[in-house]
């Protein structure tokens, strides 16, 4: 379980600044033992991310990957396995193509079995979710229905071509392409000779053909082209492609052994987006294979090397990279942060005190428990930035504090200690600009502190435990995250209004940890 006050940054702090729409941020999976290009991504009803080799097959739980092909393997170790495609149904259900059947895999056992026989090419989904296959030079839908091919294909599993797009079904061998609304039947759509279709993609009345080596085709829905994008030279050669894909902003990506094109079609324009060492959000590899549109947002994108990197819409015109070093970043793990009055981003760090990074001068400098600025001590739990421009500071063991800009030094409020002079830890704190102030401990209680006297007081007698952090709401209440559900106080009276919990539930369900406040309230 991830608790909000260990919700950190190891190693490293990532900042983005300087507004600027449309660029494409690379976050880079972690390194897998396969070697090859990663030709098809999925996603299964549980929301683990797989992806697909020639011969390998990877689940990604958000933390590692695990090769899960021996149970494929496994139903002829004596043959040679082909993976393809990687799908799911409209269940949610994980389908891996091979030139020995289609496999499924049983979520329950953990292992993948043979659901259809046969050699298993192109696997591709309508947009109504159908799913439709080549299987041993037929195409066929995973219920069993058969659409005969058209006259004159040449059947043979190697040159024929399987794309979905929309609600068509296209089959081509060689340039010839035709389409079809299953269960058919099939029309011609163009000869686009002597170059090989590689995917399909449909956008209104426009159908974009991908080529092998030939461009990307904008064709009519009548199959006639109206304009030609040429793939990324480079040593004189055409880049070979693989791919296509529409993204939110209508410009269609395109993956080819030479980088990542984007055309704009409004435009017409082109662009290429190729790895770069020095800039830790670029493309993991130049030869991209794969793109996969995650339902919860974002592109994953496959690479070859066996690279799997996340895509999103940056909002940045320049990305900083920290990482705890001399001169930099004061120790690896950062609890919080917050930003003064002049643009000084203050960075609470878990036994490092706070490094403050001066934006103008692009130079940090440092407040240690040891160095003589009155910080009591190097564990932060929180940074918060007064009405006033004051910079509050709350730490593990030793209460709250204030920094004075006129002294440069830090200075302890009277809620430095606790009850019987034991430690304060305070995690969350807000005042209440009464002369108050209200404080969290996950691990003790919820307080109520007088800033004049220091005398602090417990609230909720018992009812309130485990506040992982509040806010309040402008409206005369707090709202508390708690380990057992959402407690509404009433920041005059300090009783609980209401509490929202989901009964008959496990405790992981009530246990919350943080919250957004949207636009709307």
């Amino acid at each position: 379980m991830i608790r909000l006050r260990h919700l950190t940054f190891i190693s490293m702090l990532l900042l983005s600044i300087v507004a600027r729409a449309g660029e494409l941020r690379f976050h880079t999976m972690p390194e897998t033992s396969y070697y090859g290009g990663i030709h098809s991504i999925a996603k299964d009803s549980l929301g683990r991310i797989w992806f697909s080799g020639f011969d390998a097959v990877y689940m990604y739980n958000g933390d590692a990957f695990t090769l899960m092909t021996e149970s494929i393997f496994a139903q002829a170790p004596e043959r040679y396995w082909s993976i393809g495609w990687l799908i799911t149904d409209n269940d949610g259900r994980l389908y891996a193509a091979t030139n020995h059947g289609l496999q499924r895999f049983d979520c329950v056992h953990q292992r993948f079995s043979c659901v259809k026989e046969g050699n298993i090419g192109s696997i591709e989904k309508t947009s109504d979710g159908a799913v439709w296959m080549i299987c041993d030079g037929r195409i066929q839908g995973l219920d069993g229905t058969i659409i005969p091919l058209p006259e004159g294909i040449n059947p043979d599993p190697m040159k024929l071509t399987l794309d979905c797009a929309g609600s068509h079904v296209y089959a081509g061998s060689g340039g010839m392409l035709y389409r079809c609304t299953a269960p058919g039947p099939w029309q011609f759509f163009g000869d686009f000779s002597p170059s090989q279709v590689v995917d399909v993609l449909e956008v209104g009345d426009t159908v974009y053909v991908l080529t092998l080596s030939d461009g990307l085709l904008e064709c009519n829905s009548s199959g006639e082209t109206l304009r030609r994008f040429t793939l990324p030279i480079e040593n004189d050669r055409a880049s070979t492609a693989k791919q296509l894909y529409r993204n939110a902003d209508g410009k269609i990506w395109v993956a080819t052994q030479y980088g990542l094109m984007t055309v704009c079609p409004e435009s017409g324009g082109t662009q290429v987006l190729r790895s770069n060492l020095q800039y830790p959000f670029s493309l993991p590899n130049n030869s991209v294979w794969s793109f996969f549109e995650d339902p919860d947002g974002g592109v994953w994108v496959g690479t070859y090397g066996g690279k799997l990197a996340y895509a999103t819409m940056g909002d940045s015109d320049a990305g900083y990279y920290f990482k705890a070093s001399p001169g930099g970043l004061g120790h690896p793990i950062v609890s919080c942060f917050c930003e003064d009055s002049e643009g000084n981003l203050w960075i609470g760090t878990e036994g490092g005190g706070i490094t403050v990074w001066d934006r103008k001068r692009d130079s940090f400098y440092y407040y240690t428990q040891q160095d003589g600025s009155g910080l009591s001590s190097n564990m932060i739990k929180k940074l918060w930035l007064g009405p006033d421009g004051t910079v509050w500071a709350s730490f593990f063991n030793s209460g709250v504090q204030t920094f004075d800009r006129r002294t440069g030094r830090f200075r302890s409020l009277s809620v430095t200690r606790g009850p019987q002079d034991n430690p304060l830890s305070v995690y969350d704190f807000l005042p209440d600009g009464k002369g108050g102030i209200w404080m969290s401990d996950p691990d003790s209680r919820f307080m109520h502190a007088s800033l004049a006297t220091g005398k602090i007081t417990s609230v909720g007698a018992g009812q309130i435990r485990q506040v992982e952090t509040f806010f309040d709401d402008g409206k005369g209440a707090l709202w508390l995250l708690t380990h057992q559900g959402l407690t509404v106080l009433g920041s005059d009276t300090k009783e609980i209004i209401r509490i929202y919990k989901l009964e008959n539930e496990s405790y992981a369900v009530n246990n919350l940890c943080c919250y957004c406040r949207c636009s709307d309230g």
